[in-house]
């Protein structure tokens, strides 16, 4: 113990031992312990520094060059690295596939880059001098990762949901409707859908298989999707159908319409196809077509008047209104309320017009009687055929409705028409200011058929309608006195009288209308 404590005392021993500590502590310094880069040669570095023997990026060789000089190519080997990353999965029978862009990959080429010119520079003196050692002989490889932006994949997948997932429908009826306004056509049609089975992807759970997908390098895998179902209860899509069947249709020419009135006619088709008139409900037409006005883009067209054409805003409409009458009752579809004209408009036989008017306050009301839904369809063709038809879609009927319009009267107006004579018009000029009418007087009948064509039962009476007789008034030129050749007359009785027949067509009226079938 004593020589222990004596060796402890010798000064040179203690020597000894500072010195063996100090160049520990000096070993550890240079050899051992990473000191790092300052940022000045840090910085130096990177922009003139270049990449040690044997170090490559991702298989490229950049051995001796600076990052300027390797980036060319490091760039075209990520992009190489982001075409080739595709995703596919599987929802259902459908394959979809995820490109770069849609996965939102993305390669930070320039931090590896970085690292790679790092190495073996960046570290304490024994590990940088191992680090050289082995790039020169094994070499050492930098690879290039692609990463996933979360923010862009999950913005792809939820906007590709609306494709994989579906929402549960029953079957049922689909009424589509298309409007042209460039050339005022309506197209309308009906039918049972199919039954849509509910479908809801987990996304949280395909992201992260996409996501793990990419990080492993394991994309040429199909992934497939996580999804709940739901069963629609009603499946019976033909069965719905068969509640649904054409039971009255109706076809109008439109014909001689202004522009204006076409256009409403046009705009009034679209409003009301399409129309689903529940069991017991009472529509109202002028509820359905709603403000009939500037500002709902009605224009003013012609209108039927107490004894002349007027103008008014939804002029046309009637035409509309019209044929759903007629369409209505070949479906036996309870009217309710209808007005008729002063006199019957060409496009419809007389009796089976209905005039509505929101400044005259006409309306045109009408009830499904039935336990079943009624659908209104309309296709107008305001350019081509011009022609306007109206179908009832109801319950199937096990016979067939016709529609006989017989005239019962039509007589001539008992009274001149009021005639004002222009002087500035040429001799022989006639213009009908207002029009001159026969009075007519229809009775409405309806006709049931079976299907061999056989009528059903007696006819049945559904009403008369009258149009009273119009007068009318003309606009004729100067009447011209005519001297009779000589010889003849000159001591007459009647000698240098003017002629005082009148000019133009004073029957003006509207001719006896065959019975029509609608």
């Amino acid at each position: 113990m004593n020589v222990l404590q004596d060796i402890i005392n010798n000064k040179w021993v203690r020597l000894g031992i500072l010195i063996v500590a100090a160049l520990a502590v000096l070993f550890l310094l240079v050899f051992v312990i990473n000191w790092g880069l300052s940022n000045g040669a840090r910085t130096e570095l990177m922009e003139e520094g270049r990449f040690l023997e044997g170090v490559h990026i991702h298989g490229i060789d950049v051995s001796g060059r600076t990052i300027a000089e390797a980036k060319e190519d490091v760039i075209a080997q990520a992009r190489k690295l982001l075409k080739r990353t595709v995703v596919r999965f599987r929802v259902g029978d459908t394959v979809y596939r995820l490109t770069g862009s849609q996965l939102g990959t993305l390669i930070d080429y320039q931090s590896v880059m970085e690292q790679a010119m790092l190495y073996g520079r960046d570290g304490s003196l024994l590990g940088d001098i191992s680090a050289k050692r082995k790039a020169r002989k094994e070499g050492v490889n930098f690879m290039l990762d692609v990463v996933l932006d979360e923010s862009v994949l999950e913005s792809t997948i939820k906007e590709m949901s609306t494709s994989f997932n579906s929402t549960v429908r029953d079957a049922q009826m689909i009424v589509d409707v298309d409007r042209y306004p460039s050339t005022y056509n309506v197209q309308s049609k009906i039918y049972g859908a199919e039954a849509i089975v509910g479908r809801t992807v987990d996304i949280r759970a395909l992201m992260d298989a996409i996501i793990k997908a990419v990080r492993e390098d394991k994309t040429g895998r199909t992934i497939t999707a996580i999804w709940e179902e739901t069963q629609p209860q009603i499946t019976d899509a033909e069965g719905i159908m068969a509640n649904c069947q054409l039971v009255g249709s109706f076809t109008t020419k439109i014909d001689g319409e202004d522009a204006a009135s076409l256009h409403n006619v046009w705009k009034a088709s679209g409003m009301l196809s399409g129309l689903k008139v529940e069991p017991k409900q009472t529509v109202s037409l002028l509820s359905v077509l709603g403000g009939i006005d500037e500002e709902e883009d009605w224009q003013v067209g012609k209108v039927i008047g107490k004894d002349t054409m007027t103008d008014e805003f939804g002029g046309g409409i009637s035409q509309v209104s019209s044929t759903l009458y007629a369409a209505l009752l070949q479906a036996e579809i309870q009217v309710d309320t209808v007005a008729h004209y002063t006199w019957a408009p060409d496009y419809i036989a007389p009796g089976l017009d209905a005039k509505i008017s929101r400044e005259g306050k006409q309306d045109f009301v009408f009830t499904n009687q039935y336990d079943m839904p009624v659908y209104i369809l309309v296709n107008c063709d305001g350019s081509k055929e011009k022609k306007l038809t109206v179908e009832v879609y109801g319950a199937p009927l096990e016979y067939t409705v016709t529609i006989s319009a017989e005239t019962l009267t039509n007589t001539e107006p008992t009274q001149e028409p009021v005639t004002t004579v222009d002087e500035t018009k040429e001799a022989g000029y006639t213009e009908w200011i207002k029009p001159r009418k026969n009075q007519i007087k229809i009775d409405l009948w309806k006709i049931r058929k079976d299907a061999s064509g056989q009528q059903i039962g007696d006819k049945i009476y559904l009403g008369s309608v009258e149009y009273p007789a119009l007068p009318g008034e003309q606009v004729t030129g100067p009447v011209t006195e005519e001297t009779p050749p000589e010889g003849e007359g000159g001591e007459g009785e009647n000698a240098g009288q003017p002629n005082t027949g009148e000019g133009g067509d004073t029957t003006g009226g509207q001719q006896a209308a065959p019975g029509a079938q609608a």
